[in-house]
Order: structure tokens, then sequence, then C-alpha cells
């Protein structure tokens, strides 16, 4: 990934790291990213406290969670992002649940009917 990735190189990352590893939610993280950041390697407010990066995190949690790397770091960002998510879920981001909520609703739906549309496509083969 190159030094600042675009917003789709970052959604790309999300979506082959938690394939990597096995977590199984690749939409909810999507939605809590976007929320987030908008997929941006950024700092919430000049000192960086309310968090860090594409997951927002700030640095006691990404120590905590004994997250490898550097919180500023994209990739050790979502690594770490995707490691709390599988390990505990949500509950990290449930402060700024009423932003990511909506899309990862608006994803599972799409995501339906794009598996109905195939499923009807199979169907009249």
């Amino acid at each position: 990934m190159p030094k600042e990735p675009s917003r789709e190189e970052v959604a790309q990352f999300i979506v082959a790291e938690a394939k990597r590893i096995d977590y199984p939610d690749t939409l909810l993280a999507l939605s809590i990213a976007k929320a987030e950041s908008g997929f941006r390697q950024i700092c919430n407010l000049k000192d960086c406290r309310y968090g860090i990066g594409v997951f927002q995190i700030v640095r006691s949690t990404f120590r905590q969670a004994a997250c490898a790397g550097d919180v500023f770091n994209t990739e050790d960002n979502i690594r770490c992002g995707l490691k709390l998510l599988k390990e505990d879920g949500h509950g990290h981001w449930d402060m700024s649940v009423s932003g990511w909520l909506p899309i990862y609703k608006e994803l599972v739906i799409a995501q339906s009917r794009i598996k109905w549309a195939e499923w009807e496509a199979a169907q009249k083969s």
C-alpha cells in the first residue's frame, strides 16, 4: 500500500486483511471505517485525543490491545481495528453507532439483493 493510500485502496486492504485473519463481518469493518474516518488515515482534532487513523483508535487502546506497529501507520491501524473487532466485537465503536449502523444496514441489504438476484438468475438457467 502506498504511503497515503486512496480510500478505495484502504477499503480493499480492510477486506483483504479481514479475510487473512478470518474475520467474518467485513461489512461491519467497512461501515465503521467509513463512518469513523471516511477510509482516511486522519487524526481526530489536533492532539489526536479522540482517535487516530482509519478506525479512530486512541493510543492507549492500541497499547492495551497489544497491537503491533504504529497507530499512525495505515496498515497497522487497520490490523488493530480488525483485531479489536474480532476479539471484542464493535464495543470500541459503540459511541459512534449512529454513524456506522445505517451504513452497515445499507451494505447488508445491498449484499442480500445481490445474492437474491444471483439466486433468481441461477433458477432461470
